[in-house]
């Protein structure tokens, strides 16, 4: 599966546990589905929404491409020197 199929995928898991959270609602002690609360059925889908909400999120973060260059430094770059002091190379 690729990228634009897991995040197609994971919203339609996200939207279903928001259906299945829907109905169960904390009355006084139990859960509107008669389980006591904590309702494990509701936590076990909460913990499956928050699942596919993280790796959506991870799917759809903009990827930071750092740069690299092969070499030593150009005429005008500062570098450090070894004893950490700021040099300007080449001028």
């Amino acid at each position: 599966m690729d990228a634009a199929g897991f995040a197609t995928y994971a919203r339609e898991q996200i939207r279903a546990a928001d259906v299945i959270l829907a109905r169960h609602r904390e009355m006084v002690g139990v859960c509107s589905c008669g389980r006591l609360l904590p309702c494990s059925a509701a936590a076990s889908v909460a913990r499956r929404r928050r699942h596919f909400v993280d790796r959506l999120a991870q799917v759809e973060a903009p990827t930071v491409l750092g740069t690299a260059r092969v070499g030593g430094p150009i005429d005008g770059e500062i570098v450090p020197t070894s004893r950490g002091q700021p040099y300007r190379y080449g001028r």
